[in-house]
């Protein structure tokens, strides 16, 4: 994705690694599959989906030193073996429109999950709005702090961001109903409703423990043969 209106030279391809925090607040507020295709991928998002346990198939048109380079996306006609979702950040443009079309058709036969990190304003759209009012369409998360896609040489913020982002979620195998609106905070600690077991992804009892990431005794032994049981996720 990028940002508008700043003094910066558009990347080759829409080059921009996600911030961890933008992954692991989707993780928070969605419940994902196991086996997740990254078609746009820079290693960023792919390393923070598998350490809450996700198998993940990295691809993309370039090489940048991280799963597989040389593939485009719009050319493939299956997902790869084992998976049934696709979470990606996609590049900003106007064929955004078409890509999610294609990660939808792909996703279909297997009842699978679509997960877009866009930029707020794309979805209110006349054509892109159709996307939102697509049968499978599951939620639209919010996220509440900006994305910083410029770092400085110090690491920080260059540039104060301008645009909001959210993931667009669609599920193939939900129940008919209207789509939820979701926030997610850079912080989890300002998500107090958000807390879900690390493992299966279930919303925690509010009289849980503040410390609690478990939410049953067969999601701690999921959690021990993964080594997931010490991972801090709130």
């Amino acid at each position: 994705m990028r940002q508008r209106n700043l003094d910066y030279e558009r990347q080759d391809r829409d080059f921009y690694p996600t911030p961890a925090w933008a992954t692991e607040a989707l993780l928070r507020r969605v419940r994902l599959p196991e086996g997740i295709w990254e078609p746009c991928c820079d290693g960023a998002m792919v390393q923070v989906l598998e350490a809450h346990g996700h198998r993940v198939v990295g691809t993309d048109l370039v090489y940048r030193g991280y799963g597989e380079g040389g593939r485009d996306f719009m050319l493939e006609d299956r997902l790869p073996d084992g998976v049934t979702a696709i979470v990606t950040n996609p590049p900003y443009g106007r064929g955004l429109h078409r890509f999610v079309d294609h990660a939808l058709e792909l996703t279909r036969p297997v009842g699978g999950v679509v997960a877009m990190l866009v930029n707020t304003q794309w979805q209110t759209g006349a054509a892109n709005s159709e996307r939102l009012r697509h049968v499978a369409f599951e939620a639209s998360v919010i996220l509440t702090n900006r994305i910083a896609w410029f770092p400085g040489d110090d690491g920080r913020p260059a540039k104060q961001p301008q645009e909001n982002h959210c993931w667009l979620v669609w599920d193939w195998s939900r129940k008919p109903g209207p789509a939820r609106l979701l926030f997610a905070s850079k912080d989890a600690e300002f998500e107090p409703e958000a807390r879900c077991c690390i493992v299966c992804r279930t919303p925690l009892p509010s009289a849980a423990r503040a410390d609690a990431r478990l939410c049953s005794a067969t999601c701690r032994q999921r959690a021990s043969r993964r080594g997931l049981a010490q991972r801090r996720t709130t």
